[in-house]
């Protein structure tokens, strides 16, 4: 569809019927790949990973509800809660701790917990707290039944180094990237940095509080942690996941119209703010009223 087409739909108010198609479409890319995981014999952990504001979380769990219709047992375990804690973080060169490092994951506790209930074996649910640096358990016993599947999810999910403790014949890799099914101008592969970009300074300004200008400053660390802890480890994924959808740019430009006029005023026109104009410029802005409860684009917006 080109940019033409999508503004179109939007002017006619046909809209809703295009996020009904887009959204089956993915749905039905997930379930291929559930089926996948099902016809593979003793598949029994799902590892996903991509870049910040990829939508890997919601993809996870919208995966796992594919493999429950496949009628295969499934649990969610989140990279993000096994944060070894305050005082068990590498120290950089430059005197501050990188989260992104693998190091500050508990390795050996995520891969004892895993083993644990592969073998039938009853965990602690365990949670991160990102305030106190602090690890905290629930209380609320986990244990998988017979023949089910671990979904986890996070940065270092294809990093063999975090699951070394387990053996890779159980495993199924999955690559989530950002590609637009929409004809864009300009370098498309650009593109996917840039959509995730305004995903980011979104969803930032929502839950964190964080002005558009202090998450841009984060950005180049963010894509550094990326082609050192994601990139090299992407080919050894089973397959790639795509959460774009069509009519996104529209939700994101009616979120960003006065978030990028700002960062004008503040900080000139830097490449970031110009290439994140440039991928609006043509595009017609939408509100997010019939945007469906539970596809990746809420992870961004809300509701």
């Amino acid at each position: 569809m080109t940019v033409e087409e999508l503004n179109a739909k939007i002017a006619s108010g046909m809209i809703e019927e295009l996020m009904e198609v887009d959204d089956g479409r993915q749905r039905k890319a997930l379930s291929r790949i559930a089926d996948e995981i099902c016809a593979r014999q003793g598949v029994r952990l799902v590892l996903i990973t991509g870049g910040s504001a990829s939508g890997k979380s919601i993809a996870a769990r919208q995966l796992r509800i594919q493999l429950l219709v496949n009628e295969r047992e499934a649990m969610m375990l989140a990279i993000d809660d096994y944060y070894a804690g305050r005082g068990h973080y590498p120290i950089g060169p430059n005197g501050r701790v990188d989260y992104e490092d693998i190091r500050c994951i508990d390795t050996a506790g995520l891969g004892a917990d895993i083993n644990a209930l592969l073998a039938g074996a009853e965990i602690e649910e365990r949670r991160y707290d990102f305030a106190a640096e602090t690890v905290r358990y629930t209380g609320r016993k986990l244990r998988l039944p017979p023949g089910g599947i671990i979904v986890l999810d996070g940065l270092h999910a294809l990093n063999p180094a975090l699951t070394a403790a387990i053996a890779d014949e159980c495993k199924y890799r999955v690559a989530i990237e950002v590609k637009p099914t929409l004809e864009l101008e300009g370098d498309p592969a650009d593109a996917d940095w840039v959509i995730r970009m305004l995903r980011r300074i979104i969803r930032d300004r929502r839950t964190r509080g964080l002005s558009p200008a202090e998450t841009l400053a984060r950005w180049p660390n963010v894509k550094a942690g990326e082609a050192k802890w994601i990139n090299p480890f992407r080919p050894l994924a089973d397959c790639v996941f795509n959460t774009f959808l069509i009519y996104e740019l529209a939700v994101l430009k009616h979120y960003s119209v006065d978030f990028l006029r700002k960062l004008h005023e503040e900080l000139g026109p830097v490449p970031e703010v110009a290439a994140m104009e440039r991928l609006l410029a043509g595009v017609r802005a939408m509100d997010a009223k019939h945007v469906p409860e539970d596809v990746s684009l809420r992870e961004t917006i809300g509701g």
